[in-house]
């Protein structure tokens, strides 16, 4: 038999979320299910939820701003 690894999913929380530096190109930070953080080259912190609709293609909706 084979053991599946599985790596563990770290929700998004404060922390991760506050301590987000920009970088040089834009990234997200995911909590493993359909959430993401998209922090962007110039500061900003936007908070996303993408997911399949009945016909498969994707939809993403903006939740809002992360504001510091």
């Amino acid at each position: 038999m084979f053991k599946i690894m599985v790596k563990p999913i770290k929700p998004l929380t404060f922390n991760p979320i506050y301590s987000a530096q920009t970088k040089d190109k834009d990234y997200t930070l995911c909590d493993g299910e359909e959430l993401y953080l998209r922090i962007r080259k110039l500061g900003s912190k936007t908070l996303i939820f993408e997911y399949k609709n009945v016909q498969c293609s994707r939809v993403v909706l903006i939740i809002g701003y992360y504001l510091q």
